[in-house]
């Protein structure tokens, strides 16, 4: 037995097994040659001692120090000789696993990888977890990117390694960073609240986007237990830029910093090592001043932090080339540029003011200037006569809204209401924006014998009708016809379902009409919905329904049904439905038996308009009521024979007598541009109110092909010649559902691209899709020419958006690669950083990028303390000789 065997085990501690390493013939001779140097220090010792007493009477404290401290030294080296070593033991109360996940960006660039990591590593702990600890096994799970998630603290085993396998994204984890410090320090938080024997592991990249790596594992020695390091590597080439990070989604005006690690490798030639690397950076394709554009050479690793700015909407890409000699090393990252709707107001546009700064970005001008169109949204134009404007200007302007998406608004401001007077929309006849226009410039109200006029008559025919109240309805049919023109048409629906269908106002009609009505049945449904859901499904430019009943039927959302209808009410009643009808209907009569109508619609002057017929070639429904555009001014009746037939049109008016003066155009063509026109002026009475404010802002939203800025987010995938799409949506509530579906359609260079979007498996919301990227000629487009388009998403299913969102873009051209079809500009992996963690902490890293299926050991190295021995040993002795001399 050894000095080492005999002393040392003697000091073991919780978790840890003290050993000797060294038991072989070559430490027994060591070890007892030290004993045996000992036995003869003590008995030498011993023997002056006594001699210095005899002689002297007396000794020294320093004398008794030094023969003590060269006792210690001779057992030390004793002791060491069999290089004694502590083996970390499980602890017999309970195993802790703590495993860091990282769930940044970077981290997920290959999946498949990725899966089978996990995989690898959740087989190993569960065999480190022997059967007989299974159950004193607990597992913590800590997520991270830019923030730090702990989704499990002490579970079971099999629960972890559940969690763990499901790799599921953390709710609310900002996926922009990596705070690996931040990870770290929520994991010895876990170990610091109970006294387990902690065991770390972490899955990452190593791409640390806080601090870097060497830096925080200096900071973390000595303070953490071991952690065992299973890397993720992109698959990232051996040499050049085998790093990069630019966030996901910036703000226009701010500068990210984008990140890369180089990786020079190595040259044959000792000068061409020796020379240094010229930077190049471009942002859409525009190039950027660097302060430094220079790198050294030689072989070291070199991480680049380069601020960028970015202006503009929509995604974007910044490339950058590192250059000595003929060897280039090319990189390509993608962001989405967010930035507030952008407006340019000309002319009378004070009312855009009231727009929330925090979703408009304003520039107003006065004079009819349309310079930078590219750089704005929308286009408003504030009761400005076309005749401001130069020929060429209007058809600049209206090829931007053809072909770039730009939205255009149109205020008339209060309105003429003759030819001698005319409005500013009639001084856009003939223009390039006429038929862009939701409006006609010449509205049919000013021709002397008004359109033709399509009347709906819903008639109850239940029991509580029979007798007087069917005679009142027959009487005011009666009424009606007499005010029919041959152009004219009108239709008798019953509750119960039948109809005479649509006649027109000849002879012949209105006998039709008049046999219907003779033979009324009764004893039919009370149930109003069928009559109306009859009624909107008819066909015609309705201008005039009646509801012709006494009150004593179903209930009915008579506002949900969005039909403009007048109530001829039979009786006197005024019950609680009577009333609510009558609240509903745009204006209501009392009926009685022997009475038809009490008004005579003898005057078809535009402005004075309020009788029941109305000149309209338009239903007078809310074709399609739109959040958030309610309440405004009353306006006159003219307003809504602007609009054309294939119009949009809301109602904004705050009285019963308003007028929808409202209208959109909603482009049928991907690339064409949406206008609205406002047939009224936008004063005070507008922005003063709450809901006058907010008819504006949505007003311009239906405008703007991108209106919901907030709706995805892009991670795109460079492959040279290839991009690889994924569209992540973002629903507007945590438990909004999300689309089922989701084509694109991407227009670059005049051409239409389809690219096939398939939902990514097991993930809600999620799509990725392929497409080629355009190839050009460098010496005719130019270095650095970029592709500018536009993105089109259309949702389908449940929880989708409506409209399509049109996302400007800026692409490269492609660039033919070399070798596999892995993606171009990879995160790579930080493997000297994590190499530096796993030293500075006592574990260990294992990087297996080709899948060699070597073996990995999660097991903890032992720690040796021969060498602490021998250094103290040395201490000892020196200070044995430096108080005695050379003596013993």
């Amino acid at each position: 037995m050894t000095a080492c065997e005999l002393i040392f085990p003697l000091f073991s501690r919780s978790g840890w097994v003290a050993t000797c390493q060294e038991t072989g013939w070559v430490a027994l001779l060591a070890s007892w040659g030290a004993v045996a140097l000992l036995a003869g220090i003590v008995l030498i010792g011993g023997y002056h001692l006594v001699r210095r007493i005899q002689m002297e009477r007396s000794t020294r404290l320093w004398r008794l120090v030094a023969s003590f401290s060269a006792l210690i030294a001779a057992l030390l080296l004793a002791v060491a000789a069999g290089r004694p070593a502590y083996l970390h033991a499980p602890s017999e109360r309970q195993q802790h696993f703590i495993l860091l996940v990282d769930q940044s960006e970077s981290a997920h660039r290959q999946p498949t990888m990725r899966r089978d990591q996990i995989g690898a590593l959740a087989k190993k702990l569960a065999t480190l977890a022997s059967d007989d600890a299974n159950a004193r096994t607990r597992v913590s799970l800590i997520d991270f990117a830019a923030s730090v998630d702990v989704k499990l603290n002490r579970g079971s085993l099999s629960d972890g390694l559940a969690l763990l396998q499901e790799d599921d994204v953390s709710n609310g984890l900002s996926h922009d960073g990596s705070d690996l410090a931040s990870a770290l320090d929520a994991a010895k938080a876990l170990a610091d609240q109970q006294r387990d024997d902690d065991v770390l592991f972490l899955l990452s990249d190593g791409n640390a986007t806080t601090a870097p790596l060497a830096k925080l594992a200096s900071r973390l020695k000595g303070r953490l237990g071991p952690v065992f390091i299973s890397s993720l590597d992109a698959g990232a080439a051996s040499e050049g830029i085998i790093s990069s990070y630019l966030p996901a989604k910036i703000r226009s005006g701010s500068k990210p910093t984008l990140r890369l690690v180089f990786d020079p490798g190595a040259a044959e030639a000792k000068d061409v090592n020796e020379e240094r690397w010229t930077v190049t950076l471009r942002r859409d394709g525009a190039p950027e001043a660097l302060e430094n554009d220079r790198l050294d050479g030689g072989h070291a690793l070199q991480a680049l932090r380069i601020p960028m700015r970015f202006e503009g909407r929509g995604l974007q890409f910044a490339s950058v080339d590192v250059k000595r000699r003929e060897q280039t090393f090319s990189e390509r990252v993608f962001t989405l540029v967010d930035a507030p709707i952008r407006v340019l107001g000309l002319g009378a546009t004070g009312f855009l003011n009231a727009l929330p700064q925090d979703k408009f970005e304003l520039e107003q001008r006065r004079a009819a200037d349309l310079s930078r169109l590219d750089d704005f949204d929308i286009v408003v134009l504030g009761g400005m006569d076309a005749a401001q404007f130069q020929t060429g200007d209007l058809v600049r302007l209206a090829d931007a809204v053809k072909s770039r998406v730009l939205g255009l608004f149109l205020v008339n401001g209060p309105l003429g209401g003759s030819a001698e007077d005319p409005t500013v929309v009639q001084s856009y006849a003939h223009t390039a924006l006429d038929p862009l226009l939701p409006v006609s410039p010449d509205p049919k109200y000013l021709q002397d014998d008004p359109p033709p006029r399509d009347t709906i008559v819903l008639v109850d025919t239940s029991g509580s009708m029979a007798g007087g109240g069917l005679a009142a309805a027959r009487l005011a049919v009666a009424d009606i016809l007499d005010y029919l023109r041959p152009q004219d048409s009108l239709e008798l629906i019953t509750f119960g379902g039948l109809t005479t269908g649509r006649q027109m106002g000849d002879a012949r009609g209105k006998k039709v009409i008049r046999n219907f009505a003779s033979r009324f049945p009764t004893g039919d449904s009370s149930n109003v919905s069928r009559a109306f859901e009859r009624a909107l499904a008819s066909t015609g430019n309705y201008t005039s329904v009646f509801l012709i009943t006494d009150g004593m039927v179903d209930p009915y959302d008579y506002a949900k049904a969005g039909l403009s209808f007048y109530y001829l009410q039979y009786g006197s009643g005024a019950t609680p439905l009577n009333e609510e009808i009558a609240q509903a209907a745009r204006q209501s009569q009392i009926l009685q038996s022997g009475q038809g109508l009490s008004f005579k619609p003898d005057s078809y002057d535009p402005e004075e308009r309020a009788e029941f017929f109305t000149p309209d070639l338009v239903r007078p429904r809310i074709v399609t009521p739109i959040d958030g555009i309610s309440g405004g001014l009353a306006t006159p009746g003219v307003a809504f024979t602007y609009a054309k037939a294939d119009a949009v049109r809301a109602l904004v008016s705050d009285g019963l007598e308003g007028e929808p003066v409202l209208a959109f155009h909603k482009a049928d063509q991907l690339e064409k541009g949406n206008t609205g026109v406002f047939l009224s002026a936008l004063d005070g009475a507008w922005t003063d109110s709450a809901a006058g404010r907010r008819t504006i802002e949505t007003s311009l939203t239906q405008l703007v092909k991108w209106s919901n800025r907030n709706r995805y987010s892009f991670r795109l995938q460079d492959f040279g010649d290839e991009i690889t799409l994924r569209v992540s949506v973002v629903g507007e509530a945590a438990d909004a559902p999300l689309p089922q579906t989701l084509s694109a359609t991407l227009l670059l260079a005049g051409q239409s691209i389809g690219v096939p979007m398939t939902m990514v498996k097991g993930e809600q919301g999620v799509f990725e899709g392929r497409f080629a990227l355009p190839s050009h000629d460098a010496a005719s487009e130019g270095e650095g020419a970029v592709n500018k388009g536009l993105l089109y998403l259309q949702e389908g299913g449940a929880g989708a958006l409506e409209q399509p969102q049109a996302i400007p873009v800026t692409l490269p051209y492609a660039v033919p690669r070399a070798g596999n079809r892995s993606e171009a500009a990879s995160y790579g992996v930080d493997l000297s950083g994590l190499q530096a963690l796993a030293d500075a902490t006592g574990g260990t890293l294992d990087h297996l990028p080709n899948h060699s299926g070597q073996a990995r050991q999660f097991s903890v190295p032992p720690k040796p303390v021969h060498r602490l021995l021998l250094l103290l040993a040395t201490v000892f002795f020196g200070l044995s000789f430096l108080m005695r001399g050379s003596r013993l």
